[in-house]
């Protein structure tokens, strides 16, 4: 979520088969369709439905070598262990104990969720000074506040390197 924006659904409910490859850069494929993987996905508008690369931190913190171990599982989540809940959504359950945890570490506060680092994430967009029609397309925002919108269904698009490149450019101060 802080990396690449994802909503903790999107996350949460992300098929093994929805790590593909576009333009030779992995990417999370955010989307309804399932080819192979389980059938249960679900999004929150129409400007969800994108590719999103995968930031060069996660990569550097072993994010392929996590995908290695389901080679021989290509049909399964990504992240098994997090089930569905009683709303049917996966979320439902990681956003408890992620609450329970932040609580476990006096970090829990009134404006405090998963969902914060969606926030962050789009304050390191602004910060790395992202492309605007870029940032909205990783976070899978509508652009209403763009009075060319139109302009946006013209055209292919960037290339998935060029995405990946202005991604590259979200970085948080590390203290270890």
């Amino acid at each position: 979520g802080l990396y690449n924006g994802l909503r903790l659904n999107e996350i949460c409910q992300l098929n093994v088969e929805d790590i593909v490859v576009r333009d030779e850069v992995w990417c999370f494929n955010i989307t309804r369709d399932v080819a192979r993987g389980v059938n249960d996905k679900v999004l929150k508008t129409k400007s969800s439905e994108r590719v999103v690369p995968i930031h060069p931190k996660l990569m550097k913190l072993g994010f392929m070598r996590y995908l290695q171990q389901f080679e021989k599982k290509p049909r399964s989540k990504l992240f098994p262990d997090i089930r569905a809940g009683t709303t049917g959504y996966r979320s439902d359950q990681f956003s408890k104990w992620f609450a329970r945890f932040l609580k476990s570490i006096d970090a829990d506060g009134d404006r405090t969720s998963f969902h914060s680092f969606r926030h962050n994430f789009r304050d390191a967009l602004r910060q790395a000074d992202v492309r605007h029609e870029i940032a909205m397309l990783l976070g899978g925002w509508s652009d209403r506040s763009n009075s060319r919108a139109s302009q946006a269904f013209y055209g292919r698009g960037y290339s998935m390197s060029v995405v990946a490149e202005e991604l590259g450019k979200v970085r948080y101060l590390e203290i270890y």
